[in-house]
């Protein structure tokens, strides 16, 4: 889990995200921001940063063989 905050109107607020990488947390703020620029309520955009959990086959762990842990990445 990656935790990043975002100040807007000069509260800041945390972005949760539970999928790796930086590129991917930066891309969650990228989105909120988006979404307050639509005029998206805050709370809404946040929510569904949370609740993300990545997109079937990316990342996804398949197991671990003779030591070695093996994940499916479709890209």
């Amino acid at each position: 889990q990656l935790t990043s905050t975002i100040t807007l109107s000069n509260e800041v607020h945390s972005i949760i995200l539970d999928v790796p990488g930086k590129h991917n947390l930066l891309n969650a703020c990228a989105a909120v921001l988006a979404c307050t620029t639509a005029e998206i309520p805050l709370n809404q955009s946040l929510a569904a940063i949370t609740s993300f959990h990545s997109t079937q086959r990316r990342f996804e762990y398949k197991g671990i063989h003779n030591g070695t842990m093996y994940y499916d990445d479709y890209a």
